[in-house]
């Protein structure tokens, strides 16, 4: 307020002016703090619901939602008008780069019947359902009362949004996603005004509704992300482990209660996917950036989650006592990831593999200043199992913002048979003395993702010994093989209509048993070639002389595909997905896939030494 004083005197703001901006703000700031107490979050979206929004504007001191709209709407339209003069905004003018078959389309005597002919000239397959579409980015949304400000801007963009919908590989579903969530924003002006302004943002917008069904999902259930999309917070094309921490860090450091910290870590999750999803969609990453980053958020978010299951189970149980060398000490605790979480090489829609490991075995004691009558003491072997429970239920709870990861425990000792946690010696026993070559083979991707770092990289090394320390058996590539054969068969299920690019023939799991058996044979005398990613373990046991150059360019360039494809499938499909039919690709997919996992699967069979 002191600065719009400054520049009244400074005959930069005219007194009207000052007195619309000085108002304006007032009531913006207010109705923001209302927002939050409302919503008790930090936010600054209007409530969908009706009864939500009278309740609201009955707190700002209007009778009801559509007087707080018009409020809105009128404070709004006066700092855009100084906002315009003052840094001379692009004048009200609709996009000249549309073309002419499209402009038709807005003509207001065009009927249902000749729009859907239209439609179809345009490539929609199926221009009945593209027309109703249509109505709704010419008229607005069904049922909602538009603004004479926002059906302007409405009227402006349309045009230009339809013409940006035909240029995508899928038109009818991008058209359909702009219907949704022009639905999604409703009645809110100030959303048609940032579209118009920004008309890059279109561009984004659009591109992802043609391309993810996975990722417009975010955008539809929440049309808030648009404001990021213009502060530019999915801008970053990468961000490390250390940023993720401090960002969501900051964020959980602000929370009130326990499920706001299982609501923050979701829309965190959302945000992050989203970015990482756009940068993708737009080839600003390669295989493995893409794969870095999403591998980085999860074990962010992991132990992010990890540390809120540890204060909550000590609360009530207090602190694990494990006796050591120097007398009783507190008890470690880890999670280790494995598969694509522990060689940081997840997709989207991707579970989390992991182990919990605990040092030691003993009891709990109360936390220093704790009340002592409601502790109750536990041995350390279910208090670990607790924190793991508590976990695994943060990570896992569907709640309105969806859930965090799914996770895999299965490759713990014993799988679903054994218990959730191991102790560090039990797990020791076990590996020593009745583990199976297979997994043997999946601790090659093992590596502390959450807890205790210094237990974490204890727990590293002593893996590094169950699969180095010991050769391996004289039969162990037919053990390999028999394995992959029952993955083919039983997981993998192919047949004519039906292919699988990760477990089928050919597929990416040939790559990684090839660079695994491998590992497992050579890997004692060479720590380069213990690298847990299936690329740079390929790299290294071609550098070292173990895959010869051709066979190497064979696996390498096989996987890229057959991973890029994967996580074409996952984001156009919005689901975990591994299967498909040839059917739904273009001839020349097709060709190539059989192509890569033919030459795939000729050179997997002479790495493990057996007739082609």
């Amino acid at each position: 307020m002191e600065a719009l004083s400054v520049l009244v005197r400074l005959g930069n703001v005219s007194e009207e002016e000052h007195t619309a901006l000085a108002e304006a703000y007032g009531f913006l700031r207010t109705l923001e703090h209302r927002i939050q107490v409302f919503q008790e979050r930090q936010t600054h979206v209007l409530p969908q619901r009706e009864e939500d929004l009278a309740r609201l504007a009955r707190a700002m001191g209007l009778s009801g939602g559509d007087a707080l709209l018009e409020a809105l709407d009128r404070h709004a339209e006066n700092v855009r008008a100084s906002y315009g003069r003052l840094f001379r905004g692009a004048p009200e003018e609709a996009p000249s780069d549309v073309p002419p078959d499209v402009q038709a389309l807005f003509f207001p005597e065009l009927g249902e019947a000749e729009a859907a002919a239209r439609l179809s000239a345009l490539g929609f397959s199926d221009p009945e359902t593209a027309a109703r579409n249509l109505a709704t980015l010419r008229e607005g949304p069904p049922f909602v009362r538009l603004p004479a400000r926002a059906r302007r801007y409405l009227g402006k963009i349309a045009p230009a949004i339809l013409a940006r919908v035909i240029r995508t590989h899928h038109r009818d579903l991008a058209l359909l996603h702009v219907e949704r969530f022009l639905a999604a924003i409703g009645a809110r002006t100030m959303f048609y005004a940032l579209l118009f302004e920004n008309p890059k943002v279109v561009d984004a917008l659009v591109r992802l509704f043609g391309s993810s069904r996975y990722l417009s999902g975010y955008l539809l259930r929440h049309p808030e992300l648009l404001d990021t999309f213009l502060k530019q917070d999915l801008a970053a094309l990468g961000k490390s482990k250390s940023d993720l921490r401090k960002e969501i860090g900051e964020t959980l450091a602000s929370c009130a209660d326990f499920e706001q910290e299982m609501d923050e870590l979701r829309r965190f999750k959302n945000l992050e996917t989203l970015r990482i999803g756009t940068h993708d969609l737009s080839g600003n990453l390669s295989l493995e950036e893409g794969m870095q980053q999403l591998s980085a958020l999860a074990e962010v978010l992991l132990s992010y989650a990890l540390v809120i299951a540890r204060r909550e189970v000590a609360r009530r149980f207090g602190v694990p006592m494990a006796d050591g060398s120097d007398g009783a000490e507190e008890a470690r605790f880890c999670v280790m990831g494995l598969g694509k979480l522990g060689s940081e090489e997840l997709s989207y829609h991707s579970d989390l593999d992991i182990i919990f490991l605990y040092s030691g075995e003993g009891e709990t004691e109360p936390s220093p200043g704790a009340d002592p009558s409601e502790f109750r003491r536990v041995s350390n072997h279910e208090y670990f199992a607790k924190t793991a429970q508590r976990l695994i239920s943060i990570l896992t709870t569907v709640t309105r913002e969806g859930y965090v990861y799914k996770l895999d425990t299965r490759l713990r000792p014993s799988g679903n048979a054994g218990p959730l946690v191991s102790s560090l010696a039990a797990f020791e026993k076990y590996h020593e003395r009745s583990a199976q070559l297979w997994e043997r083979q999946a601790l090659l991707k093992c590596r502390l993702v959450a807890g205790d770092r210094e237990f974490g990289k204890k727990v590293e090394a002593k893996v590094a010994g169950f699969i180095y320390g010991r050769p391996l058996p004289a039969d162990a590539a037919m053990e390999i093989h028999r394995l992959r054969m029952r993955m083919e068969v039983e997981l993998g299920r192919e047949r004519t209509d039906r292919l699988n690019l990760k477990v089928g023939r050919g597929g990416v799991v040939d790559v990684e048993f090839a660079a695994q058996y491998l590992q497992l044979q050579h890997g004692a005398g060479s720590p380069l070639l213990r690298a847990r990613s299936t690329l740079k373990a390929l790299y290294e046991l071609m550098r070292a002389g173990r895959i010869a150059v051709p066979d190497y360019q064979v696996l390498d360039g096989g996987y890229r595909f057959l991973r890029a494809l994967e996580i074409r499938l996952r984001l156009s499909h919005d689901a975990s997905i591994e299967q498909f039919d040839p059917a739904g690709v273009s001839p020349e997919l097709m060709e190539r896939y059989r192509e890569q996992t033919g030459r795939i699967r000729k050179v997997y069979l002479k790495i493990l030494g057996l007739p082609d």
